[in-house]
């Protein structure tokens, strides 16, 4: 966004300079390279500041913000779901006037939780279960002590590939 502001700024200069649009998009390639706006861009832009436009600002566009996830929304939405982990996501976006789409990314994206037996779970992706933030609140609150455990590795699991001929012929 900065750097299109400053590209702005150049072709409002550009302009009052008396630079036609495709002079002014050469300049611009020249001093930005590939991070230089459309062409398309470049010649509205010039095209409203031969106009007389004196804002180099985006104009406030009526309808829909482009985003309801605020850390209002996100907060309103957990209240919601601390009060009663069992609600769907329609009886959330309900009561939050929301979507249910925005509802449903921000509880699985923002707050990290996933349903299971219709009920919300914090999780954490690629966690092993006794890692979970849920798990060990639970833990700390009943006083139940862990084991740090090393990762997972296959040179460290038995290997009972050996195991299976042994099986088949018992079950002969």
């Amino acid at each position: 966004m900065q750097g299109s502001l400053e590209q702005r700024y150049a072709i409002t200069f550009c302009a009052k300079l008396g630079k036609s649009g495709s002079e002014t998009l050469q300049l611009l390639r020249t001093a930005y390279g590939d991070a230089v706006l459309s062409s398309a861009q470049v010649l509205r832009w010039h095209m409203a500041f031969k106009d007389g436009r004196k804002s180099v600002e985006d104009e406030e566009r009526a309808g829909r913000p482009s985003t309801s996830r605020t850390e209002n929304i996100v907060a309103r939405v957990k209240a919601v779901l601390d009060r009663d982990r069992r609600l769907n996501v329609q009886l959330m976006a309900e009561e939050v006037g929301l979507p249910k789409t925005d509802v449903h990314r921000i509880i699985t994206e923002d707050l990290h939780m996933r349903k299971i037996a219709n009920t919300w779970f914090l999780y954490h992706e690629n966690a092993p279960s006794h890692t979970s933030f849920a798990v060990r609140e639970f833990f700390a609150q009943h006083n139940i002590t862990t084991l740090s455990l090393p990762p997972y590795s296959p040179d460290l699991a038995p290997c009972d590939f050996f195991l299976f001929p042994k099986l088949k012929t018992h079950l002969k």
